[in-house]
């Protein structure tokens, strides 16, 4: 039976998606529109996306009118995370690098009180948990703010830190030879020298993969590039194969590949969600590093994505080399949350550990600052 606080709005805590009411499963979004936040992609991620021995939570807030779902709070649920050894983790984890948010009903525009009751039942909950994670959040969101509020009300002790930046470019009322133009002069002397050359060779083939019926032909080349990159993690045989399929059911999936001399050499995978395009996968193989494959095959996706599909915006995630510079010059900051129950002992050891630990051995060199500061 699902546990129900005593907050502003009544939580309560379910094992997976699964185990969810009728009405609480209306809330997800439409995989066409906001592939991130509907069921199709959150029960995928919880048969093939979790790490062994994890599980996934979903906490539900109710309120109003006949007491119903206001928000879903979908999470993972650790006794194995690396950092807080055999503690009771709670990580509220963005799918594919999305900054975190609550599925909200259609008419809820504001989570702030739904996140502020999550909490007052997290740390009230007859069996607490230790840790709580909240992973990647827009430094800008207001969700921000309402959530740290409620974990110092709450007496949470808090750390926040900083994650890579998320790199991204705005192509609204712009068309692809537009957003072309203004990449670096030396990135396009290098597209027009070489990408040109491998085309017109014949080397070189493009493939731009969006058909359900074409993504079990096309997937035998993006597993070799991913054993070739050495990305041979359980992805590679459970979840994206799944996840291929979701979005070209949905209408959402841009795979682009490119074949060099009749070998696949390069594949980049796109998600549409809210008139967004999202880069999710960048792979190279490793066999023809020397050529700039991923650039070539960006300029020839970006066509489809800004021509045809009309998106807003290109989001290219966490890259940090100069590929992601050239192509996504633009950047958003990223936090993380990192909460510690200090009423349960794993929960204390943790704050002590990465809280008060590292402040207590930062203060001489503090100290010492304001002592030379002051001389």
């Amino acid at each position: 039976m699902p546990q129900t606080s005593q907050t502003p709005l009544s939580v309560s805590e379910f094992s997976g998606c699964d185990k969810l009411s009728a009405e609480s499963r209306r809330l997800f979004a439409d995989v066409h529109t906001r592939a991130f936040q509907s069921s199709e992609w959150w029960e995928h991620f919880q048969q093939h996306g979790l790490a062994g021995g994890d599980r996934l939570r979903v906490f539900v807030a109710e309120g109003g009118p006949g007491h119903a779902p206001v928000a879903l709070f979908p999470v993972i649920f650790s006794r194995l995370h690396a950092a807080h050894p055999r503690a009771r983790v709670l990580h509220f984890l963005g799918s594919e690098g999305m900054p975190y948010e609550p599925i909200l009903a259609p008419d809820c525009d504001d989570a702030g009180d739904a996140v502020e009751s999550l909490i007052g039942f997290l740390r009230n909950s007859p069996r607490p948990y230790d840790v709580l994670r909240f992973s990647p959040l827009d430094s800008d969101s207001p969700i921000l703010g309402r959530l740290l509020h409620a974990l110092h009300a709450h007496r949470f002790r808090v750390q926040v830190y900083q994650i890579q930046d998320d790199r991204y470019e705005t192509t609204a009322g712009h068309s692809s030879a537009d957003y072309l133009a203004a990449r670096p002069k030396s990135l396009r002397e290098r597209l027009g020298s070489t990408g040109r050359m491998l085309f017109a060779s014949g080397r070189a083939s493009f493939a731009l993969v969006r058909e359900p019926s074409d993504v079990d032909v096309a997937w035998p080349d993006c597993e070799r590039l991913l054993v070739e990159a050495d990305e041979t993690t359980t992805e590679v045989f459970d979840y994206l194969p799944r996840l291929l399929r979701i979005a070209a059911n949905a209408g959402v999936l841009r795979l682009g590949l490119i074949a060099l001399d009749g070998e696949p050499a390069a594949m980049q995978l796109w998600v549409i969600a809210g008139n967004v395009a999202h880069c999710l996968r960048i792979v190279q193989s490793p066999r023809i590093s020397e050529l700039p494959l991923d650039d070539v095959l960006t300029e020839r996706i970006v066509p489809f994505l800004i021509d045809d599909d009309r998106v807003v915006e290109l989001d290219f995630g966490y890259i940090v080399e100069q590929f992601a510079a050239d192509w996504a010059p633009r950047t958003r900051r990223r936090l993380g949350v990192i909460a510690f129950n200090a009423g349960t002992r794993r929960g204390f050891k943790g704050a002590m550990r990465h809280i008060v630990l590292p402040r207590l051995l930062a203060l001489p060199r503090r100290v010492w600052r304001k002592l030379r500061a002051h001389a």
